[in-house]
């Protein structure tokens, strides 16, 4: 455990390592007494709390030397009692200290009390004792440790965090987003979607499980996979504008882009501002005029864009800027072509009209010569 690292810096009066386990428990019992007396003359929160930290290891390590067999090979605690009431006294100490510090946003400091906590909670001496804090801590620890990208503790602590119903379902996502994480084989993929889909199950109104795995599905070579979840939501709810525009994404995929536009406009229905269905439509319009070279089709996609940039104008969720930028410079083309083919063509048929006229004239001017 983590406070044993501590042992050269508590024994200071042990110079000998023969020394025995009972001695070591006995000197750590007046450390521990010492600094318990400090206690009350500190006023600073930072010392305060890690004075605290401090006394709960030191007496930790006592209850592990004091546990440990003498040289008879009897064990026979004598201080676990002493040391168990006083570390049940600032235990919850050690959870306003983490609060503290995380709420100060010093997240390193606030992950050691939290797990220290956790250590404390393990440890035989309170293994029968209950615990209503345990689940906060335990979810706030995983929370912290994911955030350090230690996902094996922080799986560790999601597990116990979701004995706890408060914070079960903020567990839950931590330990999917663990796995997430941590899946290198593709059996490893495999548990993580299963996992993934049996909390969306559970829990269909949460979003955040379903973006997770429209997340998961948007990763090359899960196109098919793609559809067929997008169309089963689909059957399950036709309200649910995520699953038309998961839809889409899947048809987009495949550049079937009528289809895309389609499953997006369901979705854009649902929710006028979905700016992303929006976006969609017009860069599917886009897909389709640069295919077709049909203006109609570049046209329908800068009226998207211009919408979509009017719902997201600093680009906050879409980027409308080159796309937009580039449908109406083809279309200033196209209508700069259109109207020079038009002139060219006008200029033909006025200059064919004016041969017509002259020859008209000179065939006139022949006939009235013959008259005369």
């Amino acid at each position: 455990m983590m406070f044993l690292l501590f042992s050269a810096e508590l024994l200071p009066e042990c110079g000998a390592k023969d020394i025995s386990n009972r001695k070591k428990a006995r000197v750590l019992s007046k450390q521990a007494t010492m600094l318990l007396e400090q206690l009350s003359e500190k006023s600073d929160s930072v010392t305060y709390f890690q004075l605290v930290s401090d006394i709960i290891k030191t007496s930790l390590l006592c209850d592990y030397y004091d546990c440990k067999p003498d040289r008879k090979g009897r064990v026979e605690p004598r201080l676990r009692k002493e040391n168990c009431k006083r570390i049940l006294d600032l235990r919850p100490v050690l959870l306003e200290g983490g609060m503290y510090h995380y709420s100060n946003s010093n997240n390193s400091l606030a992950l050691e009390f939290f797990t220290l906590y956790m250590d404390v909670s393990i440890n035989s001496m309170f293994a029968s004792q209950p615990d209503a804090e345990k689940g906060k801590v335990a979810y706030y620890a995983a929370l912290l440790a994911y955030g350090d990208g230690n996902y094996r503790d922080a799986d560790r602590y999601a597990d116990e965090a979701l004995k706890d119903n408060f914070y079960a379902k903020e567990a839950a996502e931590i330990k999917v987003l663990c796995m997430k994480q941590t899946a290198i084989t593709e059996a490893d993929s495999t548990r993580y979607l299963v996992a993934l889909l049996e909390l969306h199950d559970m829990a269909p109104q949460n979003q955040t499980y379903f973006k997770m795995l429209m997340e998961y599905f948007a990763s090359p070579g899960h196109e098919h996979e793609m559809g067929l979840f997008a169309n089963d939501e689909i059957k399950k709810d036709t309200t649910n504008k995520f699953a038309w525009a998961l839809k889409g994404e899947s048809e987009m995929r495949e550049r079937k882009w009528k289809d895309a536009i389609t499953a997006y406009r369901m979705a854009s229905t649902i929710d006028t501002t979905f700016v992303e269905a929006i976006f969609n439509i017009g860069i599917c319009y886009c897909a389709l005029a640069q295919e077709g070279k049909n203006a109609d089709d570049a046209r329908n996609g800068m009226l998207y864009l211009e919408k979509s940039s009017m719902l997201d104008p600093n680009c906050y969720t879409v980027d409308w800027r080159e796309p937009l930028a580039k449908v109406k410079a083809a279309l200033e083309s196209h209508e700069e072509k259109t109207l020079m083919a038009e002139a060219k063509k006008n200029n033909s048929v006025n200059k064919a009209s004016k041969s017509r006229g002259k020859t008209s004239t000179r065939r006139g001017s022949k006939v009235k010569r013959r008259k005369r």
